[in-house]
């Protein structure tokens, strides 16, 4: 691999601003007072302080912008570190266009409230607390909140697991007045915490609001309870609410760590609560679940509950569809039998009552999946059975089918003999035929099942142009049904994909 120019790319290009490293949230540190005695001669900003375990950030800040939230602490300003209490600052920077400030960072890169030269100090304001409020019980992830304080140029939004915030989780600096739990990752459920927000302003010594305290309850899928059996297969989810404006996103998989090939369902509803629908799920089955939730800025995961299916009674199927002993017209045979648990089926077509493998085709289907179509067949007698798949193998067989096929079907061959051209359209649940006919002529429509069987009879009057024609569907099961559209001089077959 070639890197030729790779760093100087991201020195010039990435990452072409000073920038200070970020604080060690998890250590505790003592207040940092602002450094006092700010004094500029020609382009050396000095300075005092009581430690010198410490180092300074030094800001220089256009007027115009001196009042933006969260300016002295941006990397578009900064000129550098200093470890001395002196900086010297680059020709083009002026106290006269500028706002001079320098600001304490201690050891572990928390940083103080700026102060900035020429200017008097300001009064402290502690930020007032809004959410969560103080010894409940709240749901976490969650958005922690107070109110803003004027001029204040950022915050420290602050969590330990003991009033004295000794033992801390974190330390985390924004310039709003809110901050998302869920970027903190390491929060446990059902525990005791105790928060707290720092006021950073300039030219103010640092202030801490009020603490609060709260107990935990982590997001989390109430139902079903994680390692639950026998559920359901339509199992009802339900999980916390975190917000009335919230989305959340169901995730059904067959493995723990979610593959995408692995998927078994998914689903996006703004409600807390979901039934999973009918033919999703397998009996006997162990199945992991979790939900994502996303609200704007929120956007957080339940930890995956497993949970296993009830098992189900697997029968022996039974066919339904063709009737054994029928003769069947075309080249091709639809199967069908009765609804019923399994995790599949197997289906066996052969010209041989016993099934030898060499002269039998099988074709293998999904759980609750009832019908399969076995086309371009010949002139035959054929046999035909169907076993379930369980979780330790197959069912028995059904009974035998035996048909016979015959592959010149009643309504003769597929061609066109007009000038029409048809095709079909469908409109929620109605099916219309239509037909574009060069000239106005009555016609006869017929529908037939694939097995020969005449399903529907019925005259039109055909208009020059576009013609819909409707098809009842309301009583047609899955499969394919020939028509046939006769009028005086012309005759169209099409078929009908249902």
């Amino acid at each position: 691999m070639n890197t030729t120019g790779f760093i100087s790319y991201l020195r010039t290009q990435k990452f072409s601003l000073p920038a200070l490293c970020p604080a060690i949230g998890w250590k505790t540190h003592a207040d940092l007072p602002l450094v006092s005695n700010l004094t500029i001669s020609e382009n050396i900003v000095s300075w005092a302080y009581e430690n010198d375990n410490v180092c300074y950030a030094v800001y220089a800040v256009p007027n115009e912008n001196r009042n933006i939230p969260g300016i002295f602490t941006s990397s578009n300003y900064l000129l550098g570190v200093s470890y001395n209490k002196q900086f010297i600052f680059p020709a083009n920077i002026s106290e006269s266009t500028h706002k001079i400030a320098v600001s304490v960072v201690d050891r572990y890169g928390n940083e103080g409230s700026p102060r900035i030269y020429g200017e008097s100090l300001a009064p402290s304001t502690a930020a007032p607390l809004v959410y969560p409020e103080n010894n409940t019980e709240t749901v976490i992830p969650c958005i922690f909140q107070w109110e803003t304080v004027q001029e204040a140029d950022s915050y420290i939004w602050q969590l330990a697991e003991d009033e004295q915030f000794t033992n801390l989780v974190c330390s985390r600096q924004t310039k709003d007045n809110s901050f998302f739990s869920g970027k903190q990752t390491n929060l446990k459920d059902n525990t005791r915490y105790y928060w707290r927000v720092k006021t950073l302003k300039a030219n103010a010594e640092e202030v801490w609001s009020e603490t609060r305290s709260f107990i935990s309850h982590k997001f989390k899928i109430l139902s079903p309870a994680n390692g639950n059996t026998n559920v359901s297969l339509l199992p009802a989810f339900k999980w916390d609410s975190i917000s009335p404006t919230a989305s959340y996103t169901l995730e059904i998989s067959s493995v723990w760590n979610f593959l995408e090939t692995k998927r078994i369902f998914i689903t996006t509803v703004n409600t807390t609560s979901f039934v999973v629908p009918y033919g999703t799920l397998i009996g006997g089955t162990k199945y992991y679940a979790r939900v994502m939730v996303n609200d704007g800025n929120i956007s957080a995961v339940t930890e995956s509950v497993s949970f296993t299916t009830i098992q189900e009674t697997i029968p022996v199927p039974q066919i339904l569809q063709p009737i054994d002993g029928s003769n069947i017209q075309g080249t091709s045979i639809q199967i069908c039998w009765a609804e019923q648990p399994a995790r599949g089926f197997r289906v066996e077509l052969s010209t041989s009552s016993t099934f030898p493998p060499r002269s039998t085709t099988v074709k293998t289907v999904d759980a609750y999946t009832y019908c399969t179509i076995y086309e371009q067949l010949t002139n035959n007698t054929y046999y035909i059975r169907v076993k379930a798949t369980t979780p330790d193998g197959l069912t028995e067989a059904s009974d035998t089918v035996m048909v016979i096929l015959k592959d010149n079907t009643s309504i003769g061959n597929n061609t066109i003999t007009a000038n029409w051209k048809g095709y079909f359209q469908k409109n929620d649940k109605n099916i219309y035929l239509v037909l574009n006919a060069p000239t106005s002529e009555k016609v006869r429509v017929k529908m037939y099942s694939i097995t020969g069987t005449l399903l529907l009879q019925k005259e039109e009057n055909l208009q020059e142009g576009i013609n819909r024609i409707p098809i009842p569907s309301e009583k047609l099961l899955q499969g394919i049904y020939p028509l046939e559209i006769t009028g005086e001089k012309n005759r169209l077959i099409l078929k009908l994909m249902y």
